[in-house]
């Protein structure tokens, strides 16, 4: 019985098909990944619900809030434009895309130790400019990952494209 479940999963992965059983198959992929994602930040919600006060889990709520407004509003697009290049190396790319990458962590980390202050004021809670500044590495740390997991993405989706034809 695992052996048949094995060999189902592992035929979700085959790149055959023709390219609707493909989109199909990549969509049940990205669906169920989605969830599973949100099932374990569910969790880990939950987790820290347990852990703190409830005044507590407040704060940590003004401040991941402040901070996601940030990220929201200054996403640069590099992944998406890297993998839709039309060149086969995007490689020259890589480093100028890293690059503006930190440099936009630094500047998020920065303005949200800036914005410490007017946060904790306009929220009414002083104790949320601590924490502001602690998370504040947060943008700088998300922005140290390379971004040339985007060009490996493309470069296997189009080896498999290439070996279904």
């Amino acid at each position: 019985m695992t052996n048949r479940y094995l060999r189902a999963v592992r035929r979700s992965f085959a790149p055959d098909g023709d390219l609707e059983t493909r989109a199909a198959r990549s969509g049940v992929w990205m669906t169920a990944l989605n969830i599973s994602r949100r099932v374990l930040e569910l969790v880990a919600l939950l987790v820290l619900a347990r852990l703190l006060t409830p005044d507590d889990f407040g704060l940590l709520g003004i401040a991941l809030l402040t901070l996601t407004g940030l990220d929201r509003f200054s996403q640069l697009g590099f992944t998406s434009a890297l993998i839709q290049r039309s060149e086969d190396n995007v490689d020259r790319y890589l480093n100028t895309a890293w690059t503006l990458q930190i440099a936009r962590g630094l500047l998020l980390g920065g303005l949200t130790v800036a914005l410490a202050g007017p946060a904790a004021r306009f929220f009414a809670e002083p104790a949320v400019e601590p924490i502001l500044m602690v998370i504040a590495v947060i943008p700088l740390w998300m922005a140290s990952k390379t971004p040339a997991w985007s060009t490996s993405r493309r470069t296997y989706s189009s080896t498999n494209s290439s070996s279904t034809s």
